[in-house]
Order: structure tokens, then C-alpha cells, then sequence
């Protein structure tokens, strides 16, 4: 199996990223003959729609940063889940 990540959603970075992929499962194969067998799960998606009491443009840059870097903190320590 081969995994690979990026940040970036251009389509260079993403076939990059895929072409990293492809080869890390192709010379992973080499060292094993086991197939892997992912599971049928149905898949989940989410739309979420903020309701915005204040303007973002009406916060002070600092206090916004400030907010950002705290829910950046929480989300590494908890994952969302669908449900």
C-alpha cells in the first residue's frame, strides 16, 4: 500500500502526490504477497454553514489569529467523526 499527502489542491501537487503513492505501493509489493482487503463502508459527507453574528472584518486581526491558533490546537488533539 502506498500513501502520500499534500496541502496543496492544484492539479500538479495532486498527481504528484499520486504518482508518489502509486510508486511507494508498487515497490512496497515487493516485500509482500498479502493482499489488502479495505472494507465496504458507506461514505459520509457534511455540509456546514456558519451563522455569523460578527463580521470577521470588525475583529481585530490579532484577536482573529489568536482564535484560529486555538482551534488548530484542539483539532490535533480530537478527530470529527460523521455520524
Amino acid at each position: 500500500m502506498g500513501v502520500a499527502s499534500t496541502s496543496k489542491l492544484d492539479s500538479k501537487s495532486i498527481k504528484t502526490v499520486a504518482e508518489k503513492a502509486f510508486k511507494l505501493a508498487k515497490s512496497s509489493s515487493n516485500y509482500t504477497k498479502e493482499k489488502i482487503v479495505f472494507p465496504e463502508v458507506k461514505a459520509c459527507k457534511k455540509i456546514l454553514k456558519a451563522k455569523v453574528q460578527i463580521h470577521p472584518k470588525d475583529i481585530d486581526t490579532k484577536e482573529k489569529l489568536e482564535f484560529v491558533l486555538a482551534r488548530f490546537r484542539a483539532s490535533r488533539h480530537r478527530r470529527v467523526h460523521c455520524q
